[in-house]
């Protein structure tokens, strides 16, 4: 204020334009000082699958509708290109003062909320939803979802659609005494080690014992990277971590498909096969470990 009032042009005016900047300048200062200002924004980001395990895609033409008692507080788009490891991101306006909210739809810390993905012809119920809560957290936080759409009669976290998918593709059908929701979803239904749950987020037969999420070490190539390879269903997106001490993972960027390919943080396959992957090693190679990360 001291710049406005002290330019040559004010001090050349009337006494009463002096008055009314000054007036003016008041009330604004007065009107923020008891304003409430709107909070940072809580972020609900995460993957949307289908009832099949596969994340949604932009070309699905979906929208992540969040909830509260009906109402709609955010809302976004898929699109699995923005960023790596989830293909939505939805912003829940926040406000610090639950008394008072600076605008209609402001949330507070707590509010809980529901989830539903819009179609453009239909919408769809969440089926399995694994979250730390439903609930909104402080402004400024976030919160990761992985959901799938559909229903889910038996709450296992698998939708029915698959289920009843799985068992017909292995030969059980009505009238067998197998033929149920609970032959599948809450145990390893072939004994390959990996559940019925994660075989359906991996896109993986859950009755064949050779098709599984999993990670194979063969030894080192020529050029003295680590040679690993893996089952990699299409359209699924993976990483490599790696390890000293089982304990402490990072990333392990690899090159895969051929020891000549691009080094990759993440990566996809066009088709399901058995893919090599050449990790590049640097220092000790007497004890490394590795593990193979469905990223979605």
């Amino acid at each position: 204020m001291s710049s406005v009032f002290h330019s040559p042009a004010l001090r050349q005016r009337p006494a009463r334009g002096r008055f009314l900047a000054l007036a003016l300048a008041l009330v604004c200062t007065a009107g923020s000082a008891f304003a409430f200002p709107p909070a940072p924004p809580f972020t609900i980001h995460g993957i949307a699958r289908d009832s099949y395990g596969w994340a949604l895609k932009a070309t699905d033409v979906g929208t992540v509708v969040i909830r509260r008692n009906g109402a709609i507080i955010a809302e976004a788009p898929v699109n699995e290109t923005a960023r790596s490891g989830e293909n939505f991101r939805a912003l829940v306006a926040m406000d610090t003062n639950p008394a008072d909210p600076y605008r209609t739809g402001a949330q507070t810390t707590g509010t809980l909320f529901s989830i539903e993905v819009r179609f453009p012809t239909v919408t769809m119920p969440v089926a399995s939803l694994t979250a730390d809560r439903r609930t909104v957290g402080q402004p400024g936080g976030s919160l990761f979802l992985d959901f799938s759409v559909g229903v889910d009669s038996d709450g296992d976290g698998i939708p029915d659609s698959w289920e009843w998918w799985q068992l017909s593709e292995f030969g059980i059908g009505p009238g067998d005494p197998r033929w149920s929701l609970a032959t599948l979803g809450r145990g390893d239904f072939d004994g390959d080690g990996t559940s019925d749950y994660v075989e359906y987020l991996a896109g993986t037969f859950a009755f064949l014992t050779e098709d599984k999420l999993g990670l194979a070490i063969d030894g080192f190539a020529p050029d003295g990277s680590a040679q690993l390879h893996a089952l990699l269903v299409v359209d699924k997106v993976y990483r490599i971590e790696s390890s000293l001490d089982l304990q402490t993972w990072t990333t392990q960027t690899v090159r895969p498909g051929a020891p000549g390919a691009a080094l990759a943080n993440t990566f996809t396959v066009g088709d399901t096969r058995e893919v090599p992957i050449y990790a590049p090693l640097s220092g000790d190679r007497s004890q490394r470990f590795y593990r193979l990360v469905l990223v979605r």
